[in-house]
């Protein structure tokens, strides 16, 4: 184990590593970086009326609990754990890189917490009576599919940062919306679509079949022109 508590108004730096346990105590005013490698298997850091610096930890578990002005956490996508617990009246933040397994963010008592992507939302409002759809998105939803298909003649799907949005071919007009910077897939078989925002291209197996399928319609109408 390796452990240390600081007091002072500005204590060095801490780097832990090649051991199991990596603890860092501060109390009062400026509690200094952290750094945690992977060789490490649990690192953690504890503040209590003060301000920290960075704590960027790699190791499996991380956890950093604030009673503070200010407390950021970042975590490496080696960790499996990263946990930020932050107390009564405090401000927190918290940076999970990509492959971060478990991101946890716990905010209590009117404190200040960023950092974690806001959970998406979905709402539907659908009528089989008159056959229109709405279906939206709002937040993260990046992993959300909306699907519009039998039993409406028209779907309206909205969504933020890069959702996938689907209509079936039974559907006859299909109004698709991209909401921020990321673009969506659409995948539309309707009779009419329609998109309105940033999405992706068609793959290439898509073009080429599109290609085809205008080779032949040319060859068809080159044939019954010549019929004339």
């Amino acid at each position: 184990m390796c452990a240390r508590f600081c007091t002072s108004v500005n204590c060095p730096a801490f780097s832990c590593g090649n051991t199991k346990e990596c603890t860092q105590g501060c109390l009062g005013r400026t509690c200094s970086g952290m750094t945690c490698d992977k060789t490490a298997t649990s690192c953690s850091q504890f503040c209590t009326n003060c301000t920290t610096e960075r704590m960027f930890c790699s190791s499996p578990i991380c956890k950093q609990s604030c009673k503070a002005d200010f407390c950021h956490m970042e975590c490496a996508s080696t960790v499996r754990t990263c946990q930020q617990v932050c107390e009564a009246n405090s401000t927190c933040n918290i940076t999970c890189h990509n492959g971060t397994t478990d991101c946890q963010l716990s905010c209590n008592n009117n404190s200040i917490c960023n950092g974690l992507p806001e959970k998406p939302k979905t709402k539907n409002l659908c009528d089989e009576r008159t056959g229109n759809c709405t279906k939206t998105c709002t937040g993260d939803c990046g992993k959300t599919t909306l699907s519009c298909g039998d039993g409406f003649k028209e779907c309206n799907l909205s969504c933020e940062e890069g959702c996938k949005m689907v209509c079936a071919k039974t559907v006859e007009k299909c109004v698709q919306k991209c909401i921020g910077g990321k673009p969506c897939t659409s995948v539309c078989h309707a009779a009419s679509c329609q998109t309105i925002g940033k999405f992706h291209t068609p793959s290439s197996a898509v073009v080429c079949h599109l290609n085809n399928f205008m080779f032949v319609f040319a060859c068809i109408m080159i044939f019954q022109l010549k019929n004339l």
